[in-house]
């Protein structure tokens, strides 16, 4: 009887895990459906006739599980589409394609892949209208002239990137309005009567005055308002024009935007019309400039060419966030006139090779790393304890609600770590909640080293300054062999592994890392293109080992930076560390490494989400 109530016992555990295994599988869909249930929950906030029960929602996703099948047909067929890396110009599946006139395949698009949109409507424009509707004119500032006159003023409504004033000087210049014939001021304080008397003065005198920047002054645009409301033919001098310069502003007068000729330069989108840009603007419009390399043509246009596609290069860069630029620079024109005007750029100083020649000096062991460890997290428990007493005290009326204690508030609302926080925190770009729970496990891990003595794998997201754990590292290794720290470098070895229960010899054993812009390939050991839709990959166990760097062998490998956050880029801190970059990787690949530059490769310790 006992044997028989053993097997029953063990078959029963075997279900037991089976079902909960088919119930991890449905999971996803459930908090899936929790989020929307609760999105449609909150839309009484703000309207209340907007009332839903948990019946009626519960009834609507059984009517939609009903009607699964209707969704399914030809699926695999709009796969196709989904996953291509053109669907605006790939075939809908029968009969959709024949059936379906040109706007209605770009409004399934639009369902499908909305990130696909802007170059099916292109198409789609350039198809019926013409090329010209979707390509932007080049800046002609000989018309706008031609549509002013003495009493109406020029204004330039000014966008980043964009800088009208060497396209005005140049102007200036071809009408013979040089020298005294040509005034500018830049506004600001003190400025405003300055422009006043060189307003007057053009007015008799029949010369142009450009006022820049008119949004800083704010103060002064009554005084310009009435200036321009008494510009009267018989008054100012034919010749005369004012031109003005300002960032869209609602304090900038509304009757010289009424009365005025107004006109936008912005930067084009794409590398061909960002190119066709560089070449029909000064100095390369300038037929004496372009031809004044007589003899050395080939080369001069070749390194034209360079530098306008580079220009254009960096200014569409900007689209993609963190992975084009680690901070937007603010690149415009002006960059590339003077880049053009040049030609002949000193070469950077190689920041490695000065790494190597002064490296950071460091007196730490691993046992310090923990000890110093759990000293900052110490501090960041005792200020999120304090903070949170603080305010229980404040809600429940005991202290006085004071202004950081209502900005905590107001973070927590909405989901936010609050700035209190984030000031003694480790760097962090993830939501409150998810930041707990990084929080608590980073909290785990301490406890677990401290309880069961120093893990095979250390988990490197965890640490809070992660740059002394690698200094930890090379130091245990410089007294075990006596060898000066200054002689050491890293190797990186990636282990086929995600777990390992022996730890190295020499050197640790890492996990926890995120490789943005391309995945790891664990049967080829090398550096691979993403695969669709998946923005990161998770790496095995990757062995950092120091080694003298006379040993270190120089082998086809791309220098990946690590970085602590996604924002990729950070400040000097007081120990001279970066607050964000952590340390250069080399991770082994068969292509050029300015392969995976181009795509912004670079290693993560933690994600944003």
């Amino acid at each position: 009887m006992s044997n028989e109530i053993t097997k029953k016992q063990q078959i029963a555990e075997k279900t037991e895990l089976k079902i909960a295994e088919s119930r991890e599988g449905y999971r996803p869909i459930a908090k899936h459906s929790s989020v929307l249930f609760f999105s449609i929950a909150d839309l009484a906030n703000i309207d209340p006739m907007y009332q839903y029960s948990l019946i009626w929602f519960v009834n609507l996703y059984i009517n939609s599980i009903h009607d699964r099948k209707h969704f399914c047909d030809s699926i695999l067929e709009w796969r196709e589409i989904y996953d291509s890396k053109d669907p605006h110009n790939a075939k809908f599946p029968a009969p959709m394609n024949k059936k379906l006139n040109e706007l209605q395949k770009i409004i399934i698009l639009r369902c499908l892949r909305p990130d696909k949109i802007t170059p099916a409507i292109t198409n789609y424009v350039t198809d019926k209208l013409g090329k010209k509707f979707v390509e932007p004119p080049p800046f002609d500032l000989a018309k706008s002239y031609l549509d002013s006159n003495c009493t109406i003023p020029l204004i330039f409504v000014l966008s980043p990137g964009a800088d009208p004033m060497a396209s005005l000087l140049k102007f200036a210049n071809d009408k013979s309005m040089t020298g005294n014939k040509f005034q500018a001021i830049s506004l600001g304080q003190g400025q405003g009567p300055i422009a006043t008397k060189m307003i007057k003065a053009a007015v008799e005198e029949g010369t142009w005055v450009c006022l820049q920047n008119c949004h800083l002054a704010v103060s002064w645009m009554p005084m310009l308002e009435k200036i321009c409301e008494d510009f009267s033919p018989e008054i100012c001098n034919s010749s005369f024009r004012l031109w003005l310069t300002s960032y869209p502003s609602p304090k900038f007068p509304v009757t010289i935007l009424q009365n005025g000729v107004k006109m936008t330069n912005e930067p084009p989108t794409g590398l061909r019309l960002n190119l066709l840009q560089s070449y029909l603007t000064d100095p390369v419009s300038d037929a004496q400039f372009f031809n004044g390399c007589p003899g050395k043509e080939q080369a001069w246009e070749k390194l034209l060419f360079g530098v306008c596609f580079f220009h254009a290069l960096v200014q569409e860069r900007k689209k993609f966030g963190p992975l084009g630029w680690n901070i937007p620079y603010g690149f415009n024109e002006s960059d590339l006139r003077i880049s053009i005007r040049q030609l002949q750029l000193p070469e950077d100083f190689d920041i490695e090779i000065a790494l190597l020649k002064y490296p950071v000096r460091y007196e730490e062991s691993m046992n310090t790393v923990l000890v110093q460890e759990m000293e900052r997290f110490n501090n960041l428990i005792v200020t999120i304890r304090s903070t949170l007493q603080d305010l229980e005290k404040a809600i429940k009326g005991v202290v006085v609600m004071d202004s950081a204690l209502e900005a905590l508030s107001s973070s927590l609302l909405i989901g936010k770590v609050p700035e209190l926080w984030a000031m003694r925190s480790y760097p962090s770009l993830k939501p409150l909640g998810s930041y707990i729970t990084d929080f608590l496990a980073r909290l785990t891990f301490l406890q677990d080293w401290y309880d069961s003595g120093k893990p095979c794998v250390f988990w490197l997201s965890g640490f809070f300054f992660t740059q002394a754990f690698l200094t930890g590292a090379m130091q245990n290794y410089a007294r075990k062999y006596t060898i000066p720290i200054d002689l050491l470098g890293y190797e990186f070895e990636v282990i086929p592994s995600d777990t390992s229960d022996i730890a190295p010899d020499d050197g640790v054993y890492i996990h926890g890392l995120y490789l943005d812009g391309a995945r790891w390939d664990k049967a080829s050991g090398l550096l691979a293109e993403q695969y669709h839709k998946l923005l990161f990959d998770l790496m095995p166990i990757i062995w950092i080992k120091p080694s003298q760097k006379s040993h270190i062998t120089k082998s086809e490998a791309y220098v990946c930076p690590l970085y602590k956050t996604s924002e990729r880029k950070g400040t000097l801190s007081t120990t001279g560390h970066s607050t964000n970059f952590v340390i250069a990787m080399l991770l082994k690949t068969d292509q050029p490494t300015q392969h995976w530059i181009k795509r912004g490769v670079a290693l993560l310790c933690q994600l944003d989400d």
